[in-house]
């Protein structure tokens, strides 16, 4: 598979996955459990595995969203665990769906302790948004922001 069929895939799955800005972050909702499909009864969820705190790390933005929506455990490691938050890049194709109130609930979820904030062509970005942010998290000591045209110079 080349690399422009991997990118045309890509895009048309982040598509498909974020037409509305509310469902970008949908581990804000609360469920209340699943059901086990061969019983139909609710089924606990367990404590993830330790190896996915490790492998969080790795994972981009849209791959840790995409996380938060397989399973609870999944949702509840990706939303509580800081680390992958930290650093947190935006590129093509997410930037063209990024808007301050969605830039927001993302990097909430930092926590305060966000270090790294690369918006790259995300024109949605206004002032008043980045400005919200680094409110937030005072430890941001990389900020890279070409092309978002939103922003005064």
């Amino acid at each position: 598979m080349g690399i422009s069929h991997y990118v045309e895939k890509r895009e048309h799955e982040i598509t498909e996955y974020f037409m509305e800005p509310q469902q970008i972050l949908p581990a804000f909702v609360s469920h209340l459990g699943s059901k086990n499909r061969f019983t139909n009864r609710e089924v606990e969820p367990g404590p993830p595995h330790e190896a996915l705190f490790f492998v969080l790390a790795y994972l981009d933005v849209f791959e840790l969203l995409v996380m938060s929506e397989v399973c609870m455990p999944f949702r509840d490691a990706v939303s509580r665990d800081v680390l992958p938050w930290r650093n947190i890049i935006i590129d093509r194709p997410l930037n063209s769906r990024l808007s301050d109130e969605i830039l927001v609930q993302i990097t909430t979820r930092a926590h305060g302790r966000l270090r790294t904030l690369a918006l790259i062509n995300c024109f949605k970005i206004t002032d008043d948004g980045l400005q919200t942010v680094i409110e937030k998290n005072h430890l941001i000591n990389k900020l890279h922001i070409p092309g978002c045209s939103g922003l005064t110079p």
